[in-house]
């Protein structure tokens, strides 16, 4: 018995490159749509808090590297005590230590809704 080689045939090798394309073009829409859903979900939540907006201080309680830069901001409103954990920027991290007071604007319908300040004159540029 003689051994052959598998051998792909140009038929094969063409529905496998159209397979590969396919599976890439899927994955490209998956991360696009993905990324379209996380801004829209953070510029609605900037509109809640513009439509009923309320400056505050919050305290830097803590910082995290982890698969990017963040912080954990403490503050009040009213007595009760509220925390956001949000994503920041290299100038920020580098800038502020903990137990530094931040601006804060959050929702007076909603005040667990809050961003910090900086953000949202980004957020207009």
């Amino acid at each position: 018995m003689r051994f052959r080689p598998y051998r792909i045939s140009e038929a094969n090798l063409s529905e496998k490159l159209l397979i590969s394309l396919f599976g890439m073009l899927v994955i490209f829409f998956v991360i696009y749509g993905i990324t379209l859903y996380l801004k829209n979900r953070n510029e609605e939540l900037i509109q809640r808090i513009l439509s009923n907006p309320v400056e505050s201080k919050g305290i830097v309680v803590s910082f995290t590297s982890y698969k990017g830069k963040g912080a954990t901001i403490n503050y009040s409103v009213n007595g009760q005590r509220f925390e956001i954990k949000p994503s920041v920027t290299n100038e920020f991290f580098n800038n502020t230590s903990i137990g530094d007071s931040v601006a804060l604007v959050y929702s007076k319908k909603k005040p667990e809704e809050a961003v910090l300040k900086y953000k949202l004159t980004v957020a207009k540029d």
